[in-house]
């Protein structure tokens, strides 16, 4: 693979605290039964695909599978504290 297409796609995966939202508010929107969930949930994401959606989802529950055995830590957000405060 070409070093700048592999560049280009780290870039194109990496997803904004918008499009994190985004993303939540639409796997909401249509569980997990709906025809064509992933086309659905990337129509409303803006330079996403159908597959980078799903891989964006992979990518989470790996990630909370990972978690839960301990093997990474929970992620700490700049907004943490904030959120420890107001609870």
């Amino acid at each position: 693979m070409n070093p700048q297409n592999q560049n280009n796609n780290n870039l194109t995966n990496e997803w904004s605290t918008l499009e994190n939202k985004l993303f939540e508010h639409a796997f909401l929107v249509f569980p997990e039964e709906t025809s064509y969930r992933w086309q659905k949930i990337a129509d409303r994401i803006s330079g996403k695909s159908a597959k980078e959606v799903e891989e964006h989802f992979d990518m989470l529950l790996h990630d909370v599978y990972e978690i839960e055995a301990g093997r990474i830590e929970i992620p700490r957000y700049a907004n943490d504290s904030s959120m420890l405060l107001s609870n």
